[in-house]
């Protein structure tokens, strides 16, 4: 198993960051995943489709002297497979509706994700980071005197 690292909670700013970017990511991929699982749908559905129209041109082309009992029989056959396609349909209809409001949910996470992320990384920089660098600076400098007065 892959180990997990721990989230960044030693700081409100870099959290609010790193959710915001989750957030972002996340709702750019849910709606893809919904979307691709609809085109399935709708792909399977056209399948169907295409299959029940080559069946009933078959039908239509069968012999005159065959039995009526047979050609029953493949009309049955034939609206039982159509009633299949419509319920397919209607579940495709429902989830093409569910892909909207993910979509509308998608775009309010992503500005709502770089909000946070933006908001979240400026007051982290403006805040702390830039001051620690500062300090840090500082103290590279320092090290590098020291450093030079022991040479000499």
């Amino acid at each position: 198993m892959i180990p997990v690292p721990p989230l960044p909670t030693d700081n409100l700013y870099k959290f609010m960051a790193i959710i915001g970017v989750v957030t972002t990511a996340l709702s750019i991929l849910a709606p893809a995943s919904v979307g691709r699982t609809i085109a399935l749908q709708q792909f399977e559905i056209e399948r169907d489709l295409s299959l029940l129209e080559a069946e009933q041109r078959r039908i239509e082309t069968l012999p005159p002297e065959q039995e009526m009992a047979e050609h029953d029989q493949h009309a049955r056959e034939l609206r039982r497979n159509l009633e299949e396609v419509k319920y397919k349909n209607r579940v495709l209809e429902y989830s093409i509706w569910t892909l909207r409001l993910w979509k509308a949910a998608a775009a309010m996470g992503i500005v709502g994700g770089l909000l946070l992320s933006v908001s979240g990384f400026w007051l982290w920089y403006t805040r702390l980071q830039r001051f620690q660098d500062r300090a840090l600076a500082e103290q590279a400098a320092q090290s590098m005197n020291d450093a030079t007065d022991k040479r000499i």
